[in-house]
């Protein structure tokens, strides 16, 4: 079975607002069998939407920067472990072009390819793998999530 959390605060195009999103966030939990998600998302709660702007952590490794669009992923390994300390996450989208990920204001990715141009929904969520029974409680701490934008 799969378990899941899930806050959605925001839907719209980060493309079109050029969004700047901060999530604070910390993750006491690095067990193998769970996935996490921050950011924008399709309607999809998954560590591989078809479309989306966001950090994902496989198991228990280190946060990686994803921009997907269509099925078709560029990931960056942002170098940040999973730990029990309050990051802030930090995603920077200028239209349809680039998007910066920051993670407790340090740059830790740039992306130029595979940035959608869908309705998205801000979204922090962590899920079972499938792989097996995840044997630690399974949730994913957020102080606040802020999202501006420019028209």
């Amino acid at each position: 079975a799969t378990n899941r959390a899930l806050v959605t605060t925001l839907a719209g195009r980060p493309d079109v607002i050029s969004a700047r999103t901060l999530i604070r966030s910390k993750q006491p939990n690095t067990h193998a069998e769970l996935d996490r998600v921050l950011g924008f998302l399709d309607s999809a709660l998954s560590p591989t939407p078809n479309n989306g702007v966001f950090f994902r952590a496989d198991g228990a490794a280190n946060w990686f920067a994803v921009t997907r669009a269509g099925g078709v992923e560029t990931a960056t390994d942002t170098g940040q472990a999973l730990d029990n300390a309050w990051r802030t996450f930090e995603i920077r989208q200028t239209g349809s072009i680039l998007v910066s990920f920051l993670i407790d204001g340090v740059v830790v990715a740039t992306h130029q390819t595979n940035i959608p141009a869908a309705d998205l929904m801000l979204r922090a969520g962590i899920m079972d793998s499938g792989a097996g029974t995840a044997a630690v409680n399974n949730y994913l701490d957020v102080d606040y999530a802020r999202v501006q934008g420019d028209r």
